[in-house]
């Protein structure tokens, strides 16, 4: 029997570790045994430091070695054999560092890693001579994550299981947070020396048997747990709406026939791989999926538009954190049923809607222009007999110069209307656009500035995802809107607010309140109290704030009139 000597890291659960028992013991031990015995081999596994265990490999020492990433620099030194699985290297930092929340500026802080692994490899290419990173290098993750503790350093990168099984065994893994997202994505396994050919197409042909015979799924299912049941894939099979199930590693482990089909995928090209190698990652959201992993958030409800065979669907999407029984979690459930035949009803209701509108519009357009116009054209009918009249030659000038204006001022208002609206959106501060833009061009224009007191409470971090341009239009409106029901001296507040899932900026006024027959007609086109109004300005401003995906409310508040902009999140 041929036999193969295999080295591996000494410290590296759950892939390779010494038990409690002082035994050999890991999912990778496991996994190469099963293909040992599958392919009729004798294998000797030893632990060592792991880069040791690499000087041991190279002077020819081991055969193989064990939970070697297959990084570009080593394919170029090893034979990579079997792909054991898809690991995730993440950097962590201690719970209370609340100034930690990216890895943007990586220089600025101190990154403890394990000497030769991944996460080392990574962070090394990172510094640079203009920023260079203060790095710890440590024998193994155990260490990394006690300069952690210590306040010795300020991150910890490595392989994300890991870390996080040496901080659930000393109890404080609540002590740790994830820091972004993954910042590598790496297929593990066993690598030979290079001429080791032979024993490498072996393993390969070994791993392929372990899965088709369901041993390496056996393996997979005790050390990670990730099984849904027999009874669980019957259900999701039996149901018309499309699940997807990803394991706590990150591994998509099932997906029905709905979802196959909806999506036109392939089983056998995402089942059992990570979902950041298939086209899943394409289609959801994988901020929320590792969100909901890492044990951030439990739910969230997004909907989709994807383009399948040349036709656009459209979906309804949930993500559920997955539990077991002792209430730990295994994975993320992704259901979404397919609302393509209702959105195409919306769309028909929709444009019902605005040809029903558009009839309301110009009808209205019609009768605003039928006034100014006949006061011109009678105007026009009696200069022939009334030139020589000075009172009327006075009126003429007076009044026809105004309905001009007044007609100029509609088509100017309906012309804004009509403009593409379609939102540029970009992340905007509002207090910074209020307070450097809006009212100081409003303070220019206005004297009336002088008797009305304005509160601004606004904390400087609040954004919205908005058209610059469209929300600044539609504040001056508004914020003039409230200047106009202040008869005399008053004050104006704008403020904002933020929830869950909604963010709010809200304006209220302690002027003349709005009748109750008038304040549901506030948002119609050409409804207006003032007397020089085109009643055009609520209207373009509740259409910019749909284009924005938010809605707008007027409402009489005890001695107040308060305007809200609400924006979901």
């Amino acid at each position: 029997m041929e036999k193969v000597r295999i080295c591996a890291d000494v410290k590296h659960p759950p892939y390779e570790f010494i038990n409690d028992n002082g035994e050999i013991d890991g999912f990778n031990i496991d996994i190469s045994k099963a293909i040992a015995k599958e392919m009729n081999i004798e294998i000797e596994v030893n632990l060592l430091d792991w880069t040791e265990a690499i000087k041991a490999m190279d002077n020819g020492h081991y055969d193989g070695i064990e939970g070697m990433s297959f990084s570009g620099d080593r394919q170029e030194k090893y034979i990579f054999g079997a792909e054991y699985i898809t690991v995730f290297h993440s950097a962590f930092a201690l719970e209370n560092r609340q100034d930690i929340k990216d890895l943007i500026n990586l220089y600025k802080y101190r990154v403890a890693v394990q000497k030769n692994d991944v996460g080392f490899e990574i962070i090394t290419r990172a510094s640079s001579n203009k920023n260079p990173i203060s790095i710890f290098v440590v024998s193994s993750h155990e260490d990394a994550l006690k300069l952690l503790l210590e306040g010795r350093v300020d991150l910890v990168v490595g392989n994300k299981l890991t870390i996080l099984h040496y901080a659930e065994k000393q109890g404080f893994k609540n002590k740790l947070k994830l820091i972004g997202s993954p910042i590598h994505l790496t297929k593990y396994g066993i690598a030979f020396k290079k001429g080791n050919e032979a024993i490498a197409n072996k393993f390969r042909m070994g791993m392929k048997k372990i899965k088709d015979n369901g041993k390496y799924e056996e393996i997979y299912d005790n050390w990670f747990n990730h099984k849904m049941g027999y009874f669980g894939k019957q259900i999701i099979e039996n149901i018309d709406t499309g699940v997807i199930y990803i394991d706590k590693l990150g591994r998509i482990t099932a997906v029905n026939k709905f979802a196959e089909g909806i999506l036109a995928l392939s089983l056998e090209n995402i089942l059992f791989k990570s979902f950041y190698e298939t086209d899943i990652a394409k289609i959801f959201n994988t901020t929320v999926i590792h969100h909901i992993l890492d044990g951030i958030e439990d739910t969230y409800y997004a909907k989709l538009e994807i383009d399948n065979a040349c036709e656009k669907k459209y979906l309804e999407v949930n993500y559920t954190k997955l539990l077991d029984d002792k209430n730990v979690l295994v994975g993320v459930l992704i259901n979404f049923i397919d609302i393509t035949e209702r959105k195409k009803i919306e769309e028909t209701l929709i444009r019902k809607d605005k040809m029903e509108s558009l009839g309301f519009l110009l009808l209205n357009i019609a009768h605003e222009l039928r006034n100014p116009l006949t006061s011109v054209k009678n105007f026009i009918e009696l200069i022939p007999e009334h030139i020589e009249d000075e009172e009327f030659r006075e009126s003429l000038i007076y009044y026809v110069p105004k309905q001009v204006d007044y007609i100029n001022k509609l088509f100017t208002s309906l012309l804004e209307y009509s403009k593409p609206n379609e939102a540029n959106v970009s992340n905007v501060n509002i207090k910074e656009l209020l307070e450097n833009d809006i009212m100081k061009s409003l303070y220019k224009s206005s004297s009336r500035f002088k008797k009305i007191k304005f509160h601004i409470d606004i904390e400087e971090r609040f954004t919205l995802n908005v058209d610059k341009n469209q929300i600044k239009q539609v504040l001056i409106n508004l914020i003039l809107n409230a200047i106009d029901g202040i008869k005399d001296i008053g004050n104006i507040n704008v403020y904002a607010k933020e929830d869950n899932d909604k963010k709010m900026i809200l304006i209220e006024n302690d002027g003349k309140q709005i009748s109750g027959a008038n304040i549901s007609k506030v948002f119609d086109p050409f409804f207006t109290t003032k007397k020089n109004g085109t009643g055009l300005g609520l209207f373009i401003s509740y259409n910019l704030i749909k284009e924005n995906n938010g809605i707008i409310e007027v409402e009489n508040i005890d001695n107040i009139v308060r305007v809200s902009l609400i924006f979901q999140i």
